[in-house]
């Protein structure tokens, strides 16, 4: 070792190897090629604290392995105190506290502008009070139930509304007695109708209701709405339905627009022969 200007020169053990310790204008130790050691203290000051305090920086781990770290930890009088930080390896640090509000909501934005007006809706034909018959033809009626007319809604208009109000039955021949039905159909389809087969003539214009004299069937499924018996030739037999149906149960359609059919039926009594009936019914259309 030899000591020049400024430097210490250290000559190494091969001889021809040689370190320098210097210091610079401001004070400053420094090595040429280099320093090493197992652990260093930054931050001391020989005044005021005897050169002990400040950071230790060491190595920490086995070398060569994923554990192998370098690491900060806080120096003071009494050794090595408080956590052990990674200057390597990434740690959370602890969650600090919640911040001050930003302030009061902003005012509010101005109104925007009204929308167009859409276009009205088509306008239905108001309601109206209407009467179907068999009015030429009569049904010849044997011992068995037979359809004579049934009413239903066109399927043209969504959810019509059709409040049957009376029915009438007349036997033009004979003095028979007959025993009469009013059967409901709730939206039937297909051979679930009485119309199925069945010739159906809108009643006219003005008015939302189909009727069928002619092929009519008697399917499972109906609502028994009405019965009753009649007797007698040329008189006809009035029957009012005003407490049947209200403004609550009537002849309508559902969400398909399948509309509900209203059968009148009707049988001989005794065990043979038949009659020859006319019918009619009278509704209230409501739409």
């Amino acid at each position: 070792m030899y000591v020049g200007p400024g430097t210490i020169n250290i000559v190494g053990i091969t001889g021809n190897v040689f370190a320098t310790i210097g210091t610079d204008l401001q004070s400053t130790i420094y090595t040429e090629t280099g320093f090493a050691t197992p652990f260093i203290n930054i931050g001391p000051v020989i005044s005021s604290s005897h050169a002990v305090g400040g950071w230790n920086i060491k190595s920490l781990g086995v070398p060569y392995t994923p554990d192998f770290d370098l690491v900060a930890q806080e120096n003071s009088i009494d050794g090595l105190t408080g956590p052990i930080y990674s200057l390597i390896h990434s740690t959370s640090g602890l969650t600090g506290a919640t911040g001050p509000n930003g302030g009061s909501n902003g005012a509010t934005g101005p109104q925007g502008s009204t929308g167009t007006a859409g276009t009205n809706g088509s306008t239905d034909p108001t309601g109206s009070h209407s009467a179907g018959t068999n009015p030429n033809t009569s049904t010849s009626v044997p011992t068995t139930e037979t359809a004579i007319i049934a009413i239903t809604g066109i399927s043209i208009y969504n959810h019509e509304n059709i409040l049957p109000t009376s029915f009438s039955i007349m036997d033009t021949d004979n003095n028979n007695g007959y025993l009469y039905r009013l059967r409901l159909y709730l939206s039937p389809i297909g051979a679930n109708s009485p119309l199925n087969g069945a010739t159906v003539v809108n009643v006219d214009d003005n008015s939302v209701v189909a009727y069928s004299i002619s092929e009519l069937t008697i399917p499972a499924g109906s609502i028994i709405v009405d019965q009753g018996y009649f007797y007698g030739r040329g008189i006809v037999s009035f029957n009012s339905l005003l407490d049947v149906f209200t403004n609550i149960i009537q002849i309508t359609s559902n969400m398909d627009n399948v509309c509900d059919v209203l059968l009148l039926t009707a049988e001989k009594t005794g065990t043979s022969g038949s009659g020859n009936l006319f019918a009619s019914i009278s509704w209230q259309e409501i739409y």
